[in-house]
């Protein structure tokens, strides 16, 4: 079952930024990147390096000496070990495609309305099977009004790619 976790607030990551969060034991990193979110393991698969520490790199190639190709679309994290590269996007490698692969996570942004809405209904279920009293607290209502990420950890969700700001 997959299960969806608040992590930051989009104006935490500004655009070609990240941020490195730890939701239920994973070190996950999210980056901001043209306009798009995307959320890797912060472990290479290669040898265990904090893979995002590393740096960003967009895609450069070269048919001969003196002639290349620049596609700023296409983003790179390069492991600080070892300068292996994983696109953002899907988590690939292509210093070897078929064996390695970075674990990535859905990551979505959430309006704040929607996260307080979910708080809501979580705090108004009990799974622990107790039964309410009578007397109920003062409290107050809180909004929230800002656009929050949001990581979906679970099975099938690392399927989706990157979410438009």
């Amino acid at each position: 079952m997959a299960e969806r976790h608040v992590v930051a607030r989009t104006a935490d990551i500004p655009e070609g930024g990240r941020l490195i969060v730890d939701v239920k034991g994973h070190s996950i990193g999210i980056f901001h990147q043209h306009g798009k979110y995307y959320a890797l393991l912060n472990r290479c698969p290669h040898l265990g390096a904090e893979l995002c520490r590393g740096d960003v790199v967009s895609l450069l190639e070269s048919e001969r000496p003196g002639e290349y190709t620049h596609d700023p679309s296409r983003v790179f994290l390069a492991c600080p070990w070892h300068g292996w590269e994983f696109e953002l996007e899907t988590g690939q490698s292509y210093v070897d495609p078929r064996k390695m692969r970075v674990r990535r996570y859905d990551v979505s942004t959430a309006a704040g309305a929607e996260v307080n809405a979910a708080q809501d209904c979580a705090e108004a279920t009990t799974e622990d099977g107790l039964t309410k009293g009578p007397y109920v607290a003062e409290s107050f209502p809180i909004d929230i009004e800002d656009d929050y990420l949001v990581i979906t950890l679970g099975a099938g969700s690392a399927a989706k790619r990157g979410v438009s700001t």
